[in-house]
């Protein structure tokens, strides 16, 4: 979006995405918003497929059309760090199950973008590490069973007239007020982080 707002009047852009929709993960109400914002900023989206090589001036996409273009821009590829000792998937990234326990491990736990879980994000992250802390709680000292991760995405789309709520629910007319302590969305993460000085979270002991 804030690109599109810097281009010149005779530029244009296009997304390619294997998505069905643009930015689907965020639900129905948020993706319908972010295909109109890209209309109104004359962005095209080719759905349902992806890039698989610039060639000759063009984007060539895996299903073979070709979208001719001066600039191809490529997000990369993410591979996992590998540890010693541990499962990894064709990628790199640690397998778990639903709470978070390591497959194949009883004793070992992961949450993050090291995981196999598809999307790497700050906000999924912290709900995985809550998950994994209730695991850990459960098997440790008897506590309640966790509930299993079940991911509830929260962001916000930055664009040339300002930020946009794409939360749950998004898609409504009540303004999005941003909070850098809320960037990222955790049961206890957000909160600690409101509370504390930002100072003392840098500070050695």
């Amino acid at each position: 979006m804030l690109i599109a707002a810097e281009l010149d009047s005779g530029a244009s852009m296009t997304i390619v995405t294997p998505e069905k929709a643009p930015l689907e993960l965020f639900g129905k109400a948020a993706s319908e918003k972010v295909a109109a914002l890209l209309r109104d900023h004359n962005v095209e989206t080719v759905l349902e497929t992806a890039p698989a090589e610039y060639r000759d001036s063009a984007l060539v996409t895996t299903d073979g059309r070709r979208i001719e273009t001066d600039l191809a821009v490529t997000v990369p590829t993410l591979t996992g760090h590998l540890i010693p000792g541990l499962p990894y998937d064709e990628q790199g990234f640690i397998p778990v199950d639903d709470f978070g326990q390591i497959d194949q491990h009883s004793r070992e736990f992961a949450a993050g973008d090291v995981t196999s879980f598809p999307v790497k994000f700050g906000g999924l992250a912290t709900e995985q590490a809550d998950v994994v802390a209730a695991a850990i709680a459960a098997a440790a000292w008897a506590a309640p069973a966790p509930e299993p991760f079940k991911p509830v995405y929260h962001g916000t789309l930055l664009t040339a007239d300002g930020p946009v709520d794409l939360g749950p629910g998004a898609g409504g007319s009540e303004p999005y007020a941003w909070d850098p302590a809320e960037k990222v969305q955790g049961k206890y993460l957000t909160p600690f982080l409101k509370a504390a000085d930002p100072a003392a979270l840098g500070a050695e002991e």
